[in-house]
């Protein structure tokens, strides 16, 4: 392990929100495979959020339901992000902990009017 004992990956539904989520979407014109594709994989993050310092993969093959990616984002821990569901090209979820810091990830896609754009939400925990 690159860093500590791994935590077990909960459920979101099994969380206690001690905070509102942080809840974003975004319309988007590609096919929802495209979407999901890049969205899903938190190592793509690196090329648009300049506050994420790490992104690196700790599993083997395609990002799916167990994957685990070391990740970092300024002002944060190292945090062990595990996907515990991917249904592609609709919904995926991750968690990670560290001592300081829990987070559930939920993304979803969806075709909005005309099944021209699809629309991305995300929200975190």
């Amino acid at each position: 392990m690159p860093f500590g004992t791994p935590r077990i990956a909960k459920p979101i539904s099994n969380i206690n929100n001690y905070m509102k989520p942080l809840i974003n979407s975004v319309d988007l014109n590609r096919s929802p495979e495209k979407v999901f594709d890049y969205l899903s994989d938190l190592k793509n993050e690196l090329f648009w959020n300049p506050d994420m310092l790490l992104a690196e993969q700790l599993t083997e093959g395609a990002v799916g339901e167990g994957t685990r990616i070391l990740c970092q984002w300024k002002g944060g821990p190292k945090l062990e992000c595990t996907y515990t569901k991917f249904d592609r090209p609709q919904y995926w979820e991750a968690y990670a902990a560290s001592k300081k810091l829990d987070i559930a990830f939920k993304g979803e896609v969806k075709p909005t009017e005309g099944d021209q754009d699809n629309c991305f939400n995300d929200t975190a925990t």
